[in-house]
């Protein structure tokens, strides 16, 4: 691997691990939330308009590092 290899994966884990942090402590991964699959959570913000509305830049940041979480074996 290259040096600069290593710098984008570090980059990226660090962006990933700030996002969840951030989505955790918005509360927006509730238990119930890390549970189901990602699937469920987009379906059930969908019909929460309040919410979707409120946070949608948050909720996809969340969605986002969760499936990239889920794929890096969190």
């Amino acid at each position: 691997m290259k040096g600069t290899d290593v710098m984008a994966a570090c980059l990226l884990l660090r962006v990933v691990v700030a996002a969840v942090k951030q989505a955790e402590n918005n509360q927006l991964l509730s238990k119930r939330d890390q549970e189901e699959d990602v699937h469920g959570i987009q379906k059930r913000l969908f019909f929460s308009k309040k919410k979707n509305r409120k946070y949608r830049k948050n909720i996809n940041r969340a969605i986002i590092a969760y499936r990239v979480a889920s794929l890096l074996g969190r």
